[in-house]
């Protein structure tokens, strides 16, 4: 996916190679760290923390509907600038409090 005004987010459900969600629209001019920000941002919608502290999906995924669980940020000519996933994320958090 490409966009000629700027970056794309796309949210993907990584197992199945499945496209959720496109947010396209984020200004060419985005800083680098802003954009890491705006990626883990939409992709931390679909997810919530339980009790225990350990991410769930917030709603049950479906056929239909599967719940994304990676983000990518696409340039303007489609490359993938950033990409990460939902265990990155809890990879990360795990080290962040030990």
């Amino acid at each position: 996916m490409s966009s000629p005004t700027g970056y794309v987010i796309e949210l993907n459900h990584f197992a199945r190679g499945v496209c959720v969600d496109v947010r396209p629209g984020i200004p060419a001019d985005t800083a680098p760290d802003k954009l890491l920000e705006l990626g883990r941002q939409c992709l931390l919608k679909y997810w919530k923390t339980n009790a225990a502290g350990e991410f769930v999906s917030a709603y049950a995924s479906t056929e239909a509907k599967p719940v994304p669980d990676e983000v990518v940020v696409r340039a303007r000519d489609g490359r993938a600038v950033y990409r990460r996933t939902i265990i990155e994320e809890k990879i990360a958090r795990w080290f962040a409090e030990g």
